[in-house]
């Protein structure tokens, strides 16, 4: 009955409804309190199958691809005491499998966190990533754990070991030798982008575009059509260059990799987002508020959770109240999204 109720509850949040956006909205706050449920409540959960937790998983990053924060910050907590269930009462490949699961779980709390600028939540569930995909013994887990610590560090200002754990991290998958899988390639070039925006936020240069362009070899050997939503195809490790200039200082040069970018090319509402924010702000460095607020709608457009983010909000903030002319379409822009 545990069962069954567990399931139907994540019916209930799966499928067109989560994606059409019928789920009932939640705030940052709200979206903030089940992250912290999540990471604090030690027991409830009913053990699944491993079948039926990558199916829940797979759904969660559906939402989170999608921009359906508040529905994913509604699934997790139960996804992931269902997982934790799961791995202590199973055995052998089936724990390990469950384990691996829990991290992705973990994982998604943390970009999660992340995306609602819940830094200290961030680190601890990258943390307990990290912790449970070295149990399974995965190593793309492992990688991809490692990944979302150093994320956590670099926000807190620890550039250089993120730095090291990614790249650490990405020479362990050994793709310089024969023919890597596309997974461990992607694996790999996540990595490496993420170790470049990393030095550059850090203010260097030419170690940002040396890792940079690593990575763009990487996913050069990748097809466009290559599935696995946030990991790079080439297409997703072209939107990291935008961010890497526009930190560096270099707006020109971020805007012209932004038109290099075909959006068609892109594979989820996220990462069309996240092109047009980042776009966004190389105009406003650039100078183009109008063209800045362009981006911004058409970011809107794509997912409109994405511009509610906090760090969204205050490039909006910082807009409307900096000196210059400040397009009518701005304002509207922030009324529709609570920012008035």
């Amino acid at each position: 009955m545990e069962r069954r109720r567990f399931l139907a509850g994540l019916t209930g949040l799966t499928g067109a409804a989560l994606l059409a956006g019928t789920q009932e909205a939640a705030d940052a706050a709200t979206m903030a309190r089940r992250i912290e449920s999540l990471l604090t409540s030690g027991t409830g959960g009913v053990p699944v199958s491993v079948a039926e937790l990558r199916a829940a998983l797979g759904t969660a990053r559906i939402a989170f691809d999608a921009c359906r924060y508040d529905g994913l910050s509604a699934m997790l907590p139960g996804i992931t005491a269902a997982a934790r269930v799961t791995a202590a009462q199973r055995s052998g490949r089936e724990r390990d499998q469950a384990n691996a699961q829990l991290a992705d779980a973990y994982m998604l709390a943390s970009e999660l966190a992340v995306k609602l600028n819940q830094d200290g939540m961030a680190w601890v569930a990258a943390d307990r990533a990290l912790a449970t995909a070295n149990l399974s013994g995965d190593p793309l887990a492992i990688a991809g754990a490692s990944r979302a610590v150093a994320i956590a560090m670099r926000r807190q200002g620890r550039h250089e070991g993120a730095v090291a754990a990614l790249t650490r991290t990405a020479l362990g998958l050994g793709v310089e030798g024969g023919t890597p899988q596309p997974q461990v390639l992607q694996v790999y070039a996540a990595l490496l982008c993420t170790a470049a925006y990393s030095c550059a936020q850090n203010g260097q240069r030419a170690q940002s575009l040396d890792l940079i362009g690593e990575a763009e070899r990487a996913a050069g050997r990748l097809s466009e059509s290559t599935p696995k939503g946030r990991l790079p195809t080439p297409s997703n490790v072209a939107v990291y260059r935008i961010g890497i200039h526009t930190t560096l200082g270099e707006p020109g040069v971020a805007l012209d990799h932004a038109r290099k970018v075909d959006p068609h090319l892109l594979p989820t509402p996220e990462r069309h987002a996240r092109w047009c924010v980042d776009t966004a702000r190389a105009w406003e460095q650039f100078g183009r508020r109008d063209r800045a607020v362009t981006a911004l709608l058409a970011a809107e457009r794509a997912a409109p959770q994405e511009i509610r983010r906090p760090s969204v909000s205050a490039l909006i903030s910082g807009m409307r109240y900096g000196a210059g002319p400040v397009p009518a379409e701005l304002h509207a822009l922030a009324r529709r999204n609570g920012l008035a």
